[in-house]
């Protein structure tokens, strides 16, 4: 053992694995931090398994990991395995026996590799394109720049149309890219798209037989109008102070207006009669089964730009799209439409509260929350949760500071639609708008706490501006999994369990915090018969007040989804 300092071996590895992955946008790299600094201030010499499994933050993925990294440089050194961790050559790492992962002795099929060349002018062909002359194998490109860039390339549309059944666009080839390796991608919020080095010699390759060239770098605008006109003749900041990162001038600003970047986050600036005021419907607003296109035919018969999107938030939204470029933004303003009988439905299965919750979390200002009260589908339950129904509606209003309408049927949500998107249009053509564009957003809360930080520097000035998120952003930020954090979505599997009401889920998610530990806790107590195992649940929280208590039905069934095997 004296020839290996494992804690040094094992904090290298997770050092490097961690920058890694936090390089390509992974969670992970954050497990993997935490991991390395629990281990290299660990106080104690490392000699075994157990140790090492001891450490916090060290968990089953990560003891694999350093396991199989210490097999293969004691094997590259010359080295004795530590008999402290002999067991793990008998252990699954990664699904196979630790024998079968030697280069030496391992069997795989190579992958058989065709020849492929997308089709010319296709998707795929275009977005190859884009990516090489925008220099994709070096930084990546964001969804919509990449569109930008490859339209003109493509025979086809980038934007599906529903409405149209045109379910499929030129932007399904990414698809084809990635799984052909000739693309990755990485981040979540936005997504970035890289060529790799596969991609880089196929794009060359059709460059040079299209006779393409590359464009050359894009020039800096230097002409956002913030109460001083700023141009490369008479700039308020000197170039040398500007360039410097530790300059005074510079972090006393915060804000680099000549380069349109506002606390590390670049942003554009649309004038008035840059864009348009537009409606977007979500693709489940119907008006019935054979309607299902009702509210974008009659809004587009008043002259109004509609069209129909799978939105992440709400049912109806007004958005801004630029006239030139195409680009679209999202606007203060979102409804949800719910028909009365639907509204009841949802209280009663949960979805009303967590549908209110993520329009709260839309970070938008201004959100309308309509019922429809005519169609009505099931009578009897509308007057057996009659209570229910006007306690939510109160909810809605008092608690949650939702605007609140009701109609009676839906030609009148559609009047309604048309006259808010004719004010909207008056208010707009005085406005400019700051757009953000962040290159990475973690999660919902960044997501709003960088609008916020823009709306109280931007919007408080006498030039009248309003700050915006860009519409892939609000799509991916505010998708009901992509960006949910662990604690929502184990609140929301609780909540799928009969009997469950969000009050009972975050009771027990605040105890035991992640689906893994109530696992165990039921295996913990395996010994018990199944009458008691059943009631674990009611005895723990039985003594709750009011929606919190757990019964004994409720423990049942609990214990049938989580604990039963």
């Amino acid at each position: 053992m004296a020839e290996l300092d494992l804690n040094s071996l094992f904090a290298g590895w997770l050092e490097s694995h961690a920058a890694e992955l936090t390089k390509k946008g992974s969670k992970l790299g954050f497990a993997y931090t935490k991991a390395f600094n629990n281990v290299k201030n660990h106080s104690q010499s490392i000699e075994n398994a157990k140790q090492l499994r001891q450490i916090s933050c060290v968990g089953q993925k990560t003891f694999e990991f350093l396991c199989s990294k210490l097999k293969k440089h004691c094997e590259g050194e010359n080295l004795p395995f530590p008999e402290g961790f002999a067991s793990f050559l008998e252990e699954r790492v990664g699904g196979k026996r630790a024998h079968e992962l030697d280069d030496e002795t391992s069997k795989k099929k190579p992958k058989r590799r065709s020849s492929w060349v997308p089709k010319r002018r296709s998707g795929s062909w275009a977005i190859l394109i884009a990516l090489y002359k925008n220099k994709g194998m070096e930084k990546g490109l964001r969804k919509e720049d990449i569109i930008e860039s490859a339209s003109q390339y493509c025979d086809h549309s980038f934007t599906a149309n529903p409405a149209a059944r045109d379910f499929y666009s030129a932007w399904d080839g990414v698809k084809t890219l990635m799984n052909r390796e000739l693309v990755e991608c990485v981040g979540r919020a936005p997504k970035l798209y890289l060529l790799t080095e596969s991609g880089v010699a196929m794009a060359r390759v059709i460059m040079q037989q299209e006779d393409i060239h590359s464009s050359p770098a894009p020039t800096v605008d230097l002409s956002f109008d913030n109460g001083v006109r700023v141009t490369p003749e008479s700039s308020f900041i000197p170039q040398s102070q500007m360039d410097t990162p530790s300059s005074p001038l510079r972090t006393k600003l915060n804000h680099d207006a000549a380069r349109k970047i506002y606390r590390n986050v670049p942003y554009d600036v649309w004038n008035p009669e840059d864009y348009e005021v537009a409606v977007l419907f979500d693709t489940r607003e119907m008006r019935s089964q054979t309607e299902r296109d009702f509210f974008q035919k009659r809004v587009s018969h008043h002259n109004i730009s509609c069209d129909v999107r799978a939105l992440s938030v709400g049912d109806i939204l007004w958005i801004a799209r630029h006239k030139h470029t195409g680009k679209e933004v999202v606007l203060n303003y979102v409804c949800e439409r719910k028909r009365i009988d639907d509204l009841a439905i949802s209280i009663k299965d949960g979805r009303f509260v967590e549908q209110k919750n993520r329009l709260q979390k839309s970070a938008l200002k201004n959100v309308y929350y309509i019922v429809e009260e005519g169609g009505l589908c099931d009578m009897d339950r509308i007057l057996e949760m009659k209570n229910s129904i006007q306690t939510a509606i109160s909810m809605i209003m008092t608690v949650s500071k939702l605007f609140f309408e009701r109609f009676r049927k839906s030609d009148d949500i559609v009047d309604w639609v048309v006259a808010i998107t004719n004010i909207l249009q008056e208010r707009y053509s005085k406005i400019r708008l700051i757009v953000l564009r962040p290159a990475s957003l973690e999660n919902q809360a960044e997501y709003s706490e960088v609008l916020q930080a823009f709306r109280e520097k931007f919007e408080s000035r006498r030039t009248k501006y309003e700050c915006v998120h860009s519409f892939p952003a609000y799509q991916a930020v505010l998708s009901k999994s992509d960006m949910m954090t662990v604690k929502e979505m184990f609140i929301l599997m609780l909540m799928s369990v009969r009997g469950i009401s969000l009050e009972k889920a975050v009771v027990i998610q605040n105890y035991f915090q992640t689906p893994r530990r109530l696992i165990e806790y039921y295996l913990e107590n395996s010994e018990l018969e199944e009458d008691e195992k059943a009631q674990l649940m009611f005895k723990m929280f039985g003594n709750h007040v009011g929606n919190k208590k757990i019964g004994k039905a409720v423990s049942a069934a609990l214990y049938e989804a989580w604990g039963k095997e």
